[in-house]
């Protein structure tokens, strides 16, 4: 169990770092913050386990978390489709 719970304080950990680090490219940026979405969920995945209670407060989590990811992949096909590019210095609000 302990083996578990540090692995996904890891995967969340270096999740955030990415988001923090690495902000140059939104695809980069959209997996990032998908890895920590993991991380979380992987979290409160085994602290429910652990406590012996109902998994679905997991579940919604992770459709959440399916929903934000269908927004960023939309996001980012019509930055591409638009822009050329994922740059994200490349987005300005003088451009629309």
């Amino acid at each position: 169990m302990a083996a578990g719970l540090l692995s996904a304080n890891l995967i969340l950990t270096a999740g955030l770092l990415g988001i923090l680090k690495n902000r140059r490219f939104l695809l980069v940026t959209l997996l990032s913050i998908e890895m920590a979405s993991v991380g979380l969920y992987s979290v409160l995945l085994q602290a429910q386990v652990i406590s012996g209670q109902e998994l679905f407060v997991v579940l919604y989590f992770l459709v959440v978390t399916v929903g934000t990811g269908v927004i960023g992949l939309t996001m980012l096909t019509g930055a591409v489709f638009s822009f050329k590019s994922d740059q994200l210095k490349g987005f300005s609000s003088l451009v629309w």
